[in-house]
């Protein structure tokens, strides 16, 4: 074989390991694939502003409805460290055992998720966007809802 048809493999070898591997980085995939396997038993959704001087503030809402939003979202590989220069939230995700994960997710869609409350230990995503859209929608429909019973 010529060192030219060599060249030329090697350089389609080459360009379908770099295709693959981008492929990899950009396939969606589901938000409850990437968290523990657990049954959920509660959610704890809080709210948060880095410009606010409480910075986080509990959201009342209904389990269901935060654990719908999650099972519905789906995020990419990648990203690093998600800035909390934005709005954001903290979702604390609790299992029949006690164990929680620790879910956060910003306004430009970016995710870290501690399994097990392992904080030294996130992993990070993006594509995050229609989630933090959802948890939005959920908040807003709390808010007018306490504002028609007059609870806060």
């Amino acid at each position: 074989m010529s060192k030219g048809k060599k060249v030329a493999i090697l350089l389609a070898a080459l360009a379908l390991l770099v295709t693959g591997l981008i492929g990899y980085r950009r396939w969606g995939i589901p938000l409850t694939d990437v968290l523990p396997d657990g049954q959920w038993t509660g959610a704890h959704l809080l709210q948060g502003d880095p410009d606010d001087p409480e910075r986080e503030w509990e959201v009342p809402s209904k389990a269901d409805g935060v654990l719908g939003a999650i099972s519905a979202a789906k995020v990419t590989r990648g990203g690093g460290k998600p800035s909390l220069s934005g709005g954001y939230f903290q979702m604390n995700l609790y299992q029949a055992g006690g164990s929680a994960t620790i879910l956060y997710v910003n306004s430009r869609g970016e995710l870290a998720v501690a399994a097990d409350m392992d904080v030294e230990h996130y992993r990070y995503y993006r594509g995050g966007e229609e989630l933090y859209e959802a948890l939005l929608a959920l908040c807003a429909d709390q808010t007018v809802y306490s504002a028609l019973t007059g609870s806060i």
